[in-house]
C-alpha cells in the first residue's frame, strides 16, 4: 500500500467526469492492462502521452502487462514513458531489474516514485535522511550512466519529510520533477501552469518542475464503452 500524503493509491476508485480545459498538452498514468483501442480512445480526446507503471512489487518484477501496455500505448500514437515505486529498504537492483527487462524503445523517461508506504522496507521514514538521499544519488547515477533519462515523482512534505533540505537533485540538469499538484493544494486542480510549485516554494533543487499530476485516483470508462474501463490519474504537462 503506498499513498502520498493523505490519498491513497490502489483502492479509492470513482467515476471522474473532468470538465478542464488543457492549455498545453494532457497525458494519464495508468496501472494494469490496456488495449490499443482504449488508447486510440484517449488519443481521440486529446491526451497525447501515458505513463505506465513497470513494477509489479518492491522486488524489481516487471509488471506482467506493462510490456504489452506499452507496446499498446504506442500503436494508438502516444508518447510513453514508466514509472515504478521505489523503496529504501529494497537492493538497488530494484530499478535496473525492471528497466533491463524493457526495450527502451518503449519508454522516454523512467519515473520514481517517492511515497509513504505500511510495508517495511518501502517506509522512507525507517531510514534516516542522509541514507535516504544516498539511495537516490545511487539509483540515479546508475539510471545516468546507462543513458537513461530519470525524473522523481513525489510532493514536497514528503521529500523534505524522508530525504531533507538539503537532499537536491534538480542543479544536476538530468533529473526531472513530476510533482502531485491536488494533494499539495488539497482540492482537484483546474489550473494548468507551475505557479503553485513556485507559491509553495519549491523543493530538491527543482526551479521548475517537468509534469504534475491534477487528478488522482481515479476510475474512468473511456468513449463510454464499458469495456475500457481503467484506472489511471491525470497529468498536465507545459
Amino acid at each position: 500500500m503506498f499513498s502520498l500524503g493523505s490519498s491513497v493509491w490502489f483502492n479509492q476508485h470513482f467515476t471522474l467526469t473532468i470538465p478542464i480545459a488543457f492549455a498545453a498538452s494532457k497525458g494519464f498514468d495508468i496501472i494494469g492492462p490496456q488495449t490499443t483501442a482504449g488508447f486510440a480512445c484517449l488519443k481521440s480526446q486529446n491526451y497525447t502521452y501515458s505513463i505506465v507503471r513497470a513494477d509489479s512489487n518492491t522486488n524489481g518484477v516487471i509488471d506482467p502487462n506493462a510490456i504489452a501496455t506499452l507496446q499498446n500505448a504506442k500503436a494508438a500514437g502516444l508518447s510513453t514513458s514508466i514509472y515504478l515505486f521505489l523503496c529504501p529498504g529494497a537492493p538497488l537492483t530494484q530499478v535496473s531489474t525492471v528497466i533491463s527487462g524493457i526495450n527502451k524503445s518503449l519508454y522516454n523517461i523512467v519515473w520514481l516514485k517517492i511515497a509513504t508506504s505500511s510495508t517495511t522496507q518501502c517506509n522512507w521514514s525507517n531510514y534516516s535522511k542522509a541514507k535516504n538521499c544516498q539511495f537516490l544519488t545511487s539509483i540515479l547515477q546508475g539510471t545516468n550512466s546507462s543513458g537513461i533519462k530519470a525524473g522523481i515523482f513525489t510532493i514536497k512534505t514528503i521529500w523534505t519529510a524522508n530525504c531533507g533540505t538539503t537532499c537536491s537533485f534538480g542543479q544536476l540538469g538530468y533529473v526531472s520533477l513530476w510533482y502531485a499538484d491536488y494533494l499539495v493544494s488539497g482540492k482537484v486542480e483546474s489550473t494548468q501552469s507551475f505557479a503553485d510549485f513556485t507559491a509553495f516554494g519549491g523543493f530538491g533543487g527543482w526551479t521548475q518542475p517537468d509534469l504534475k499530476m491534477i487528478v488522482g485516483n481515479s476510475t474512468v470508462t473511456l468513449c463510454n464503452n464499458p469495456k475500457w474501463t481503467t484506472f489511471i490519474n491525470l497529468n498536465w504537462h507545459s
